[in-house]
């Protein structure tokens, strides 16, 4: 389990110039801000820029602080990508910025629209980043990801890669498949909806086979874009390397739970409760291609699914 900490952590727990030169370039480690920093994936991405020695810089909603589960060799940004001034405060002397911050479910009644974070969000970043002499970003967008989408998630991913594109930042696009690991919101997510006698309820229209990936394979290849020249400019579809159908991923899911047997109980769309949200998730994302550049680009080794499983039941 990762290490969680009593307290918040500090505004700022090290400073750059205690620290020794980055080992790759021999200059002073990168400073790189993450958005999404306390979520699944930014976590593990605040872990891997310490393990490059660089120095990550997290920006972290108040009252989100002990979500964050590295505190040691970490700076903490209290605000948020629409208060411009804890914005401009965030990206102050940044090097680069890793853009993670997203969400798979919108409430429009509370504002927290696909548009609002996805577009807007990535829009007042962009400025605030450009304005403090940030020159690098890493965005993190989703398979799939097209302004023609029917999908206003994917559709909203597109719209913010459209704006990196035309901002003149030195940008790589991530859009990876679902993301495997533990505590992950995906394949957790349907071991819970298991029932004890091993009913799985989900709405089964239009499900697809994936080729999910793993939470390493992305924060990985995020971190080492920031030294790779050749992934500027770059957009990287990102999957893994089973092909899986939604009755091996919820035998899968029955694993976790110690289920021999998984059997998926279709439901319909007004289903009260979580399978009709992880259904559409489900839906959405396409299958995805068989290993592409990504995993040569940033010398990676595919991660299979059964693999993960193991480490996650480790950690339960």
């Amino acid at each position: 389990m990762p290490m969680r900490h009593p307290a918040a952590p500090p505004e700022v727990t090290c400073a750059v110039g205690d620290l020794l030169l980055d080992p790759v370039t021999g200059k002073p480690p990168l400073m790189v801000l993450v958005t999404g920093a306390t979520g699944f994936l930014g976590n593990r991405v605040i872990r891997d820029l310490l393990k490059e020695g660089m120095v990550p810089r997290a920006l972290v909603r108040p009252g989100h602080e002990l979500r964050l589960q590295v505190g040691v060799g970490v700076e903490l940004a209290r605000g948020d990508l629409f208060d411009r001034a804890s914005l401009a405060q965030a990206v102050k002397g940044v090097d680069a910025v890793l853009h993670l911050a997203g969400r798979v479910v919108e409430r429009p009644d509370s504002g927290e629209t696909f548009h609002r974070l996805h577009v807007e969000g990535t829009q007042n970043l962009l400025e605030a980043a450009l304005a403090a002499g940030a020159n690098r970003l890493v965005y993190l967008s989703a398979l799939g990801a097209s302004e023609g989408s029917p999908d206003p998630l994917l559709r909203s991913k597109a719209e913010a890669e459209r704006l990196l594109r035309e901002s003149g930042m030195a940008y790589t696009i991530l859009r990876p498949s679902l993301m495997f690991g533990p505590e992950d919101h995906f394949l957790t997510r349907l071991a819970a909806l298991l029932r004890p006698n091993g009913t799985l309820p989900l709405v089964r229209a239009q499900l697809h086979p994936l080729r999910p990936v793993a939470v390493e394979t992305v924060s990985q290849g995020a971190v080492r874009a920031l030294r790779e020249p050749k992934s500027i400019g770059q957009t990287y579809e990102i999957s893994g390397p089973d092909r899986l159908s939604i009755e091996e991923l919820a035998a899968a899911a029955g694993r976790l739970r110690g289920l021999e047997r998984v059997r998926i109980r279709a439901v319909p769309r007004w289903f009260p409760g979580a399978a009709v949200e992880l259904s559409e998730t489900l839906q959405r994302i396409p299958e995805g291609a068989p290993i592409g550049p990504y995993y040569e680009t940033f010398n990676l080794t595919p991660v299979p699914l059964s693999r993960a499983i193991q480490s996650t039941l480790r950690a339960l």
